[in-house]
């Protein structure tokens, strides 16, 4: 039985990535992140120990914020004297103007409105932060990731990206390294915003965070939520266990117009990699895993695809457990090949590549690690891999 001291007096479970404050008193880092103000927009939220009421102090992630919205502001002065239409979607959220209003008015927008409104998240964030602040020390701590290495993801230069991050294992701080001067995003966030899915599989299978966020709050698959079509690498995203933020269906119908991704996600098991269980028509699939490709509300049923077999079939939600992809059970197992004679880059795949659920990664290596020269499959086409996504 666990005493009081092992518990988070928040969530009243075991500590999981605990946080010592100042005061002595420890919390869940989620935990604490959710009841301090840790973004500008959480008025109501306490910036005080829950147990004793001493001053929490700031997070890396605030002054990242704060950094984010001067960079913002910059930016926002360049787009609106360029009349970057671009860069609309992203200005909209911010300034909480709908996509289509800033399709009309944006030659009429005002700059000093919008500076002001900039302005005013910045002064928030000066009066949490204060002058001089004590910063609490990061939980999981990140590297820097290089200008060079962040263009190399912009333009999908899979082997530069490979390179850098070297031989496995990729300490966690590396592989999920953060850019300063673009809101500190990650190669994860660069990957998505190009649609590279091999790049975002590999990266994953390595051990990128599918929730990173940015300075912004942005996680990969919010990023994606802007998209005005359902892309693969939405649904990539979902497979690998992607968090649905409240908002995301606004986000997805208000700044991407995506209706079809809006739905999906509306389901509790749109998108995500399920195992089948409990069919007593096809017994045979009982244990498989599959993509929950779409919900037919009337009858409570998913239209899914099974990995192995790759048939489409019918089924009751109630005949679904999720079953995200992960580095121990990843389904399928995407490696860089080189590049062509033309320089674009190829890929070798293991289609079906399964673990137990809550393996690790070296159970995956010691499985198929000896079938990599024999059985990885060349694909010329990259899409090829995600064919019937």
């Amino acid at each position: 039985m666990n005493t009081e001291e092992e518990l988070c007096v928040i969530c009243l479970e075991s500590f999981q990535d605990p946080i010592k404050l100042p005061c002595s008193h420890t919390f869940c880092a989620k935990c604490l992140a959710n009841w301090r103000p840790s973004n500008v927009d959480k008025e109501a939220c306490e910036n005080t120990c829950p147990k004793c009421r001493a001053k929490i102090p700031v997070t890396k992630e605030m002054m990242n914020q704060r950094t984010h919205f001067k960079q913002f502001r910059t930016l926002l002065m360049t787009c609106l004297s360029s009349r970057n239409e671009g860069a609309i979607p992203f200005i909209a959220e911010l300034l909480n103007f709908s996509q289509e209003q800033n399709q009309q008015d944006f030659n009429e927008l005002k700059l000093k409105a919008a500076l002001n409104a900039v302005d005013e998240k910045i002064a928030r964030m000066d009066e949490l932060i204060g002058e001089n602040p004590e910063i609490l020390e990061d939980v999981n701590p990140v590297e820097e990731l290089p200008n060079e290495i962040r263009r190399a993801a912009e333009n999908a230069h899979t082997d530069i990206v490979l390179e850098w991050l070297g031989e496995e294992p990729i300490p966690y701080e590396r592989i999920n390294a953060t850019s300063p001067n673009k809101f500190y995003r990650t190669l994860l966030h660069e990957a998505e915003f190009i649609g590279n899915l091999p790049l975002m599989s590999i990266l994953l299978q390595l051990g990128a965070e599918v929730n990173v966020k940015s300075s912004s709050g942005q996680t990969p698959f919010r990023q994606a939520c802007h998209e005005k079509e359902l892309h693969d690498a939405a649904r990539l995203l979902l497979e690998w266990g992607a968090e649905i933020d409240n908002d995301c269906v606004d986000v997805a119908l208000k700044y991407g117009r995506n209706k079809k991704l809006a739905k999906l996600i509306q389901s509790p098991l749109g998108g995500r990699r399920c195992e089948l269980r409990g069919l007593t028509a096809s017994p045979k699939l009982n244990g498989l895993t599959c993509i929950a490709l779409r919900y037919l509300s009337d009858s409570d049923k998913y239209i899914v695809r099974v990995e192995l077999t790759q048939e489409t079939v019918k089924v009751k939600a109630e005949n679904l457990k999720r079953r995200d992809r992960t580095r121990g059970d990843p389904g399928r197992l995407i490696q860089y090949a080189g590049r062509h004679e033309d320089g674009a880059c190829k890929y070798a795949i293991i289609s079906h590549c399964f673990g137990e659920g809550d393996g690790e990664w070296e159970d995956i290596e010691r499985k198929y690690g000896d079938l990599r020269k024999e059985e990885w499959q060349l694909s010329d086409d990259p899409s090829d891999i995600f064919r019937g996504l």
